[in-house]
């Protein structure tokens, strides 16, 4: 498994230089598409390169005068696509068989569905930047590498929460690093055993969007399946 992810991690970065190098739009669309499939086997490569789709969408819109609403629908196609990739490799990393169960399918229809309504906020904030006097290209470049981190983010919170839902009874516990601050949530969990439901029904998959006194931000929290030590969340 080492290996394999070293040899993603290379292919990963031959990616990300080739579509730095590229000028024009299509041409970046181009060679995305003929690398996916080699990466979506693996979560790392759906987040790398749902990462790169969001970052070139933002980036070109930030970039160029054309309609947002091409732009919206590009997001949008993006996480339908990347989402249902993530949500499937999550259900069988967890353990699971088949079709996700009806709890996990209906958490993750409505988390996709506020994720696409969250596409039309953004892509106003960003139409207000754009108009602003002093904003430059390098402003658009750090607002798309921003912006794109931030959904993968979400991706890995998807990730997360359906790999728990397959989990199920498996018993976890809460360990890692506390960084630079930590909340009272993370410190009263941590080091408790539970079964992955447990973790799922009060909140408590680490990542953002949940109900830790942190959100996910601050502590470097994760859960560990007790049967072995190893790490279960990302």
């Amino acid at each position: 498994m080492s290996n394999e992810r070293d040899q993603l991690k290379i292919v990963v970065q031959e990616i990300i230089e080739k579509i730095e190098s590229i000028k024009t739009y299509q041409a970046r669309r181009d060679v995305l598409f003929k690398y996916t499939e080699l990466v979506m086997g693996d979560y790392a490569g759906i987040r790398q390169a749902y990462h790169m789709e969001i970052w070139a969408a933002m980036r070109e819109y930030l970039h160029v005068a054309k309609p947002v609403t091409s732009f919206q629908s590009r997001m949008r196609k993006a996480i339908a696509t990347y989402w249902d990739q993530a949500a499937k490799s999550a259900w069988v990393d967890g353990g699971g068989e088949g079709l996700l169960s009806k709890e996990a399918q209906s958490w993750f229809t409505s988390r996709m569905e506020a994720e696409f309504g969250f596409t039309g906020e953004v892509f106003q904030r960003l139409k207000m930047l754009k108009a602003e006097d002093d904003f430059t290209m390098k402003d658009a470049d750090n607002e798309a590498n921003a912006r794109a981190e931030g959904y993968a983010r979400s991706l890995d919170q998807t990730y997360n929460m359906i790999k728990s839902f397959a989990a199920n009874y498996d018993m976890l516990f809460l360990d890692g690093d506390d960084g630079l601050d930590t909340c009272s949530t993370c410190q009263r969990l941590k080091g408790q055993k539970h079964r992955a439901k447990w973790w799922v029904s009060r909140g408590y998959v680490p990542g953002p969007a949940n109900n830790y006194e942190c959100h996910g931000f601050r502590c470097r929290h994760a859960l560990y399946y007790v049967k072995n030590g190893k790490r279960f969340t990302i």
